[in-house]
């Protein structure tokens, strides 16, 4: 046999194993999921309650452009997706009831939300995180979201005026950096540690109070819903939810409003940076929980008469900021440790890690250790830039003088 047979014989042999994807199926025949919601509801007093399930689905049909290359479904619009429900008794069963009706294949490989009803979350999410763990459809980069005092079947159900897809608003909302961005992968890694876990919490809101037109609801991400195992136990919110994000240290810009002791008005800086780290130790035998933090200002808004040219000034602007940080930030800890009893932020796995010893002594009745454990916290505050001009803009009222820092 010459050459070019050997050839000939080794390229046909070789086309037997191209045989494509042998698993395609086609963008029409998919039911492509973009968010999903689980909520804990009760049918009838007598019988225990039953799991509903939520699919937002996009609408493959409405998803694209016109002719023209404007696109066929306008922001702001329900449109562009489809909600499909069923009922079950665990997590698993009502989207296997959807999924016999629908004409098309259930596709997870697009979700990018996974909302969680507040009684679903209360009741404890241990069967959703083993769905998602099993299914092989299911991205652990997919957010997790709690709803605020409400069901994951009314926020699905929301549009959102910038984006055709809600799922892909609630996304980029957790991308910007001003909240923790918890995912699938993150939210059960914090659940099977030796802490507790956490996730963003996800409130029907409306865009324009005055209105009572159900079109003009949205959402918003504004609370920290607190676990303690597998179960919700609370929500931070307001200087909590802060104090949270002081602790937190993983977000890219935050503006803090204060006021100065003596001067009318409030000042408001913009954070440029913040660094904490978070440790635990054993002092005289007992674990202490240390919490520092370095922050990065420039000054965004001066509503006062002060003249920010002057370095006493701008100290006393450097001490309210750091005494507004210490405040949210013992705030947050006195609330996880005494009201919630909840370890978020992993200290438990910390002392596991760096003390093996210490650990053992306490792993049995961690929760109360934790909750009797002192805290130190310390903030450093850099204020890096005062603005172009130093002095305020308007002009202070009549009679005050107070415009320097050294009278």
């Amino acid at each position: 046999m010459n050459a070019r047979s050997i050839c000939c014989a080794t390229v046909l042999a070789l086309s037997v194993l191209c045989t494509g994807c042998w698993d395609a199926t086609e963008i029409d025949r998919l039911a492509i999921v973009s968010a999903s919601g689980l909520d804990l509801v009760q049918p009838d007093p007598e019988s225990p309650p039953l799991v509903q399930g939520t699919l937002q689905i996009a609408r493959a049909s409405e998803m694209g452009s016109t002719g023209g290359g404007s696109p066929t479904t306008t922001t702001g619009s329900s449109d562009a997706f489809i909600l499909e429900q069923a009922k079950g008794e665990n997590a698993l069963e009502p989207f296997d009831t959807i999924r016999k009706r629908l004409s098309r294949k259930l596709f997870l490989g697009q979700r990018r939300v996974i909302v969680i009803g507040e009684d679903y979350a209360k009741h404890g999410v241990y069967d959703l995180v083993d769905e998602v763990i099993r299914n092989p459809q299911s991205r652990l980069r997919t957010y997790v979201v709690i709803a605020y005092h409400g069901t994951a079947e009314s926020i699905l159900e929301l549009p959102y005026a910038l984006n055709r897809l809600p799922a892909d608003a609630i996304a980029e909302i957790e991308q910007q950096g001003a909240t923790p961005e918890i995912d699938a992968k993150e939210f059960i890694e914090k659940l099977v540690s030796k802490g507790d876990t956490f996730a963003m919490g996800i409130q029907k809101v409306q865009s324009n109070p005055d209105s009572s037109d159900a079109s003009t609801s949205t959402f918003q991400l504004n609370q920290i819903a607190i676990f303690r195992a597998d179960k919700l136990v609370g929500w931070l919110e307001g200087p909590t939810f802060q104090g949270f994000l002081w602790i937190y240290g993983r977000i890219k810009r935050d503006d803090t409003t204060v006021r100065i002791k003596g001067v009318p008005g409030y000042l408001t800086g913009r954070m440029l940076s913040i660094r904490t780290e978070r440790s635990i130790s054993i002092v005289h035998g007992r674990p202490q929980i240390n919490i520092h933090t370095r922050t990065q200002y420039d000054i965004a808004e001066n509503g006062t008469p002060m003249n920010l040219n002057d370095p006493i000034n701008v100290t006393k602007v450097r001490n309210a900021i750091q005494q507004e940080i210490l405040s949210q930030i013992k705030s947050t800890m006195d609330t996880l440790q005494h009201q919630y009893v909840s370890d978020p932020f992993g200290f438990a796995e910390q002392l596991h890690k760096r003390d093996p010893r210490a650990w053992e002594k306490v792993h049995e009745d961690w929760h109360s250790v934790y909750s009797k454990t002192p805290v130190v916290i310390t903030a450093d505050v850099e204020i890096r830039n005062s603005g172009l001009t130093g002095p305020p803009l308007r002009k202070p009222p009549e009679g005050n003088t107070s415009t320097g820092g050294r009278g």
